[in-house]
């Protein structure tokens, strides 16, 4: 009278259906769905620190999105980086990195990180420059700070890593051209390692 389906009685499977069921219904399982991304409290720029804890924010969220987009804006539209020329033949890069090439590297480096950290003292004193490379500089300000950053791409191949306590930057800001109340950086200089 009953169907079998395999050998096991059609209303066996309804029972095992309708006790599994309210337990579906009643208790259901946790939620599979990627977690929330945590909300960035980004600085409003009108401290001269903020800039620092911008950039140390751009790469503690590499893969969101709004992280480039900071990222762009925290860059003056003369923006430019300077390594030494020792790192620079290590890396097989120019040693003078433009606006554009940096956020064409940064964008590749946070799209295709596994693993990223910067470091970066957020607070430290600031000195007013005068120039850039002869150049004159109005309301600049410089300072010189240790930072350590390590960068991961894919499983195992860690591609860099400063030795903590022995790499320096200068970094040079200036008002936002656009907002003169906000700052962005002007220049960084690496200082080697």
């Amino acid at each position: 009278m009953w169907k079998t389906i395999r050998g096991v009685m059609t209303p066996l499977l309804t029972i095992a259906a309708l006790a599994l069921a309210p337990g579906c219904i009643f208790d259901p399982k946790p939620s599979v769905d990627p977690p929330v991304r945590p909300e960035i409290e980004w600085p409003d720029m009108t401290d001269r620190d903020d800039v620092i804890r911008a950039l140390v924010l751009c790469y503690t969220y590499p893969s969101q999105s709004v992280s480039l987009v900071k990222y762009e804006g925290l860059l003056h539209t003369e923006y430019f980086f300077l390594m030494t020329d020792d790192d620079a033949a290590k890396f097989q890069v120019e040693p003078y990195i433009d606006r554009v090439a940096d956020l064409t590297s940064t964008e590749l480096i946070f799209e295709s990180q596994t693993d990223l950290a910067l470091d970066i003292p957020v607070e430290g004193s600031w000195l007013e420059r005068l120039d850039i490379d002869g150049d004159p500089c109005e309301n600049c300000w410089e300072t010189l700070r240790t930072y350590y950053i390590r960068a991961q791409f894919g499983a195992e191949n860690t591609i860099y890593v400063s030795p903590p306590e022995r790499a320096f930057v200068t970094i040079v800001i200036a008002h936002n051209e656009s907002d003169p109340s906000k700052w962005v950086i002007r220049a960084m200089y690496d200082l080697g390692i």
